[in-house]
């Protein structure tokens, strides 16, 4: 678990870096919007949410995750 959560701390910093530098800047959507800091702590990308979702799994927090695939199954409805 802790070579897990060490990988998965990892990939958060290289995935908000990416968001920071190239998706914000490449996106026109955000020419007009002041990102702060904390905007930028929050975001999560697709990779992040998933070895999230597989930390909680192999922590034993089924709850959890059965709430994360009630909400994505709802989604997926909607399609």
């Amino acid at each position: 678990m802790d070579l897990f959560a060490a990988l998965n701390g990892l990939v958060a910093k290289i995935e908000r870096w990416w968001i920071r530098e190239i998706e914000v800047p490449a996106n026109p959507d955000f020419d007009d919007i002041d990102l702060t800091e904390a905007d930028y702590s929050a975001a999560m990308s697709g990779r992040m949410v998933f070895l999230g979702l597989m930390m909680k799994l192999a922590a034993g927090d089924d709850d959890e995750v059965a709430k994360w695939h009630e909400k994505i199954a709802e989604l997926t409805k909607k399609r």
